[in-house]
């Protein structure tokens, strides 16, 4: 945009609707103008006539999210799944890949999301296909997932298929890689919590992640601990109770960074152990994973129960067999606190 240039850029929200957008699409016409209509992903799925013929009249579109959502007002998972939607409704590329930077904390409301910045990289390439191997996951030990029930893997030449497993801990691990590696896949066990308090608590419970995984001839990647960074991108939720919205914000921020993960090991599935958890939100971990499924193309989360079919019991009995520590409290200084 030319500062010197006598121009004036329109741009309409909230629409199409009926009400409205008919009259300004004939003004514009009558004026030879072209304008920026930023669309509500609702508002094109009643009225698909307008939106069409907003695109015929050559203006621009926009995501104005799908539900009209407030980005304050939400969850980052419930915004960023809204967001996404509307992006697919209207037919556009997902638009940014934001880089990691600390973002300013508003006082008395929950950590804005992280948005598009000067630096973000572009993302134009569609999401492919998703695999299509000879293994399809047995769900018959662990219940039904809520979303993407029988996964399909690309297999390898060891007839292994392989996927990210996101790891909080070695205990609620240990039941999951067994039950993986009897069904045929092989999962890279990837360890990222920088929500843990201290970091005396963070490397007791790393070591015992990775001793876990060696002992199975694993993959094991240690992901960043950067507890202040952390601190920051949960600012202002800090008095939210357990299952609150600091969870829901902290599984996100950490499964994103396990969909990135698996994305830089060309893993198409990604998974958590996070679900394993009878003290989690199973909601909150699927509304996480899917936004962060939509947030790194190419990837697919594994949206599975772990608790079930025995698999929690079986935990129990690992957790004496390899004598793993075993902690008393979540990870983050706010969940050590006692519930009133």
């Amino acid at each position: 945009m030319d500062p010197s240039e006598r121009s004036v850029y329109l741009t309409f929200d909230d629409g199409p609707i009926p009400e409205s957008t008919p009259f300004l699409l004939e003004t514009l016409r009558r004026y030879g103008v072209k304008a920026t209509f930023f669309v509500v992903g609702e508002n094109v799925q009643k009225h698909p006539d307008l939106f069409r013929q907003i695109i015929e009249d050559g203006h621009q579109v926009g995501n104005h999210t799908y539900h009209h959502l407030g980005s304050f007002k939400h969850w980052a998972a419930t915004y960023l799944i809204d967001t996404f939607k509307c992006q697919q409704m209207i037919g556009l590329p997902t638009p940014y890949r934001p880089t990691p930077q600390p973002l300013p904390c508003r006082e008395g409301s929950e950590m804005p999301l992280q948005a598009a910045t000067p630096q973000a990289e572009r993302v134009s390439t569609p999401l492919p296909p998703r695999a299509t191997g000879v293994f399809r996951a047995a769900t018959d030990v662990a219940a039904a997932p809520q979303r993407g029930a029988n996964p399909s893997f690309a297999t390898e030449e060891s007839g292994e298929a392989p996927l990210l497993l996101h790891a909080c801990c070695a205990p609620c691990s240990s039941a999951i890689v067994e039950w993986m590696l009897a069904h045929g896949l092989r999962p890279t066990i990837f360890y990222y919590n920088p929500n843990i308090f201290p970091r005396e608590e963070y490397e007791i419970r790393k070591q015992e992640s990775k001793r876990h995984a060696e002992s199975l001839g694993l993959q094991w990647i240690d992901g960043d601990y950067d507890h202040e960074q952390w601190q920051h991108d949960i600012c202002g939720l800090e008095h939210e109770p357990e299952r609150g919205r600091r969870c829901e914000q902290c599984f996100t921020l950490r499964l994103i960074a396990s969909a990135r993960k698996a994305q830089e090991l060309n893993l198409t599935w990604f998974t958590t152990t996070l679900a394993s958890s009878r003290w989690k939100s199973i909601e909150q971990i699927t509304r996480a994973g899917q936004a962060a499924e939509a947030a790194v193309p190419g990837t697919h989360f594994w949206a599975q129960n772990w608790r079930k079919g025995g698999l929690y019991e079986r935990r129990n009995q690992l957790l004496r067999e390899y004598n793993f520590y075993n902690q008393q409290y979540c990870g983050c200084e706010f969940s050590m606190r006692k519930e009133p």
